[in-house]
């Protein structure tokens, strides 16, 4: 099996073949462990359905501010989740993660791109979460565990074998961001 990995520091350009499963990683950032390395082990060990995948992180593994502006990222996620067949979002409980609600909120309202949802126990928000995912989306059980939300992502990556090729126009209505 052949996994891709993906920060904000490489793109893959509008035109690009992806991997039948793309997986983007939303979720706390600032203030937050590192649990995109705790779920891409997970992913890593798992049986996915297909030789084949990418996994949008947007976590850097070294940000330089420097090189790196706080608009390149907005955009790299803007872009990539579009470009993803899957998105998962975690909410660890040391941050509100104020990002990651908003971006939630947007992709609740895509019924054409299967999302998961987790929330450790603790998070500061919980019963706002459940109830705002409910009313939009009551088929959605949000998890509190990161090995529950991965393994909701592998029964429905089995699901989800289809090529997409990267077009952003398409998938977003917004022109080459």
């Amino acid at each position: 099996m052949d996994i891709y990995y993906a920060d904000g520091s490489y793109d893959f350009k509008s035109g690009s073949l992806l991997p039948e499963l793309s997986i983007f990683l939303a979720g706390g950032i600032t203030n937050c462990p590192d649990w995109q390395k705790d779920m891409i082990a997970l992913l890593e060990t798992s049986k996915l359905c297909c030789d084949e995948f990418v996994i949008f992180n947007p976590r850097y593994k070294l940000f330089d501010p420097l090189v790196f502006s706080l608009l390149d990222q907005v955009r790299w996620e803007f872009k990539h989740l579009c470009d993803a067949t899957i998105i998962l979002f975690w909410f660890p409980k040391e941050s509100v993660c104020p990002i990651a609600l908003f971006e939630l909120g947007k992709w609740l309202s895509h019924l054409d791109k299967p999302i998961f949802i987790g929330a450790e126990k603790g998070y500061p928000r919980m019963e706002d979460l459940h109830c705002q995912v409910y009313l939009e989306r009551p088929e959605l059980k949000i998890v509190t565990s990161l090995e529950e939300l991965a393994n909701q992502v592998i029964e429905a990556a089995g699901k989800e074998t289809k090529s997409s090729t990267i077009t952003h126009v398409a998938h977003c209505g917004y022109p080459d961001v």
